[in-house]
This record gives C-alpha cells, sequence and structure tokens, in this order.
C-alpha cells in the first residue's frame, strides 16, 4: 500500500480497517519516509556546488552584458564614423582629424595651387540624373568640391560625403 495519502488513511479508519492493514499502512509510510529523508539528504548534498554554479552563472552574466554595452557603444562609433553626410548638413571641415596623406597642396584646372583634401563621395554630373561614387577634392579656400575630368573641372553635384578611411598598417 505504497503511497497511501492521508485521505485514503481517513476513508480506511471509518470503514473498519483491521489492525494488519493499519500496520501495513504505517510500514509503507515509513519506507516512503526513508527514501524521502534519503533524497532529501541527496539533493542537500548539491547545494554547495549549486550556489557555486549560480555565483559563476552570474558573473558570466555580469560579463557578457558589460560585453553588450561595450559593443554596442563600439558599433555606434563604428557606424558614426562610416556614416555618409549629406551637405546640406554639414560640409569638410579642415582640422587635424583629416588624415595628411589624403591632403595636398595641387594644381586644378585653372594652374592655380590650392589645399585640398579628398573624400569619398556620391556625386550627380550635371547632364546625368544618376549618381556615383567616388574619391573628389574639397577645397577649403573656396568651400567647393573640385571634381577633375583629365585636367579639367567638371561640374558635378555632391550630394553626401565622408572620410577616406586610414590606409593599411603595414605589415612587417
Amino acid at each position: 500500500m505504497s503511497g497511501t495519502t492521508l485521505t485514503m488513511w481517513f476513508e480506511i479508519t471509518s470503514r473498519g480497517t483491521s489492525g494488519d492493514q493499519v500496520m501495513d499502512i504505517l510500514y509503507s509510510w515509513r519506507a516512503d519516509k526513508e527514501q524521502l529523508m534519503q533524497r532529501i539528504a541527496q539533493l542537500e548534498e548539491k547545494i554547495p556546488q549549486l550556489n557555486v554554479d549560480l555565483a559563476q552563472a552570474s558573473m558570466n552574466a555580469y560579463n557578457s552584458e558589460s560585453n553588450v554595452v561595450k559593443l554596442t557603444a563600439r558599433i555606434a562609433e563604428l557606424e558614426a564614423a562610416s556614416r555618409w553626410i549629406p551637405v546640406e548638413e554639414r560640409l569638410p571641415e579642415e582640422d587635424s582629424a583629416l588624415n595628411p596623406e589624403d591632403c595636398a597642396f595641387r594644381f586644378t584646372g585653372n594652374s592655380s595651387e590650392v589645399y585640398l583634401c579628398d573624400f569619398m563621395c556620391m556625386y550627380v554630373l550635371k547632364d546625368d540624373q544618376r549618381a556615383y561614387k567616388g574619391i573628389v577634392p574639397y577645397n577649403f579656400e573656396t568651400g567647393c568640391w573640385e571634381l577633375l575630368y583629365e585636367g579639367e573641372l567638371i561640374e558635378a553635384t555632391v550630394i553626401c560625403w565622408q572620410p577616406l578611411p586610414p590606409p593599411p598598417e603595414a605589415q612587417s
């Protein structure tokens, strides 16, 4: 009669169960109690290791969350650095952040030497409504883009721009 519940016990005693049957029930409860006590002892032995595992999992979760925050910030930084900047928003500014290899004094179409810096641009030619992408010099003195084709200044409307990426590092 293993597994007898308290409700079953009340039913058995109310219908006049014999003493042997009652003893069987009590014995089964004692066996159940001993099995449950053994199981409780086994589970209690696992508690210290589970506490260690929980502490480690908490640290891993904290580190993961910290990494997610750092990586999210880095992604936002990279997206901002590689974002196309509409000319309506702003034009390039001459500052120390420009890569010196992208800037130089050059002769333009009218043979005068000006300081120009190259930027990656999206532009539209005067007689062609398709957008093109390419490197276009910007003249900080005049505030104009100077798109040259075979040495001649051509009319183009720059739509958006972004600084050129830094050159690759030399591998030794």
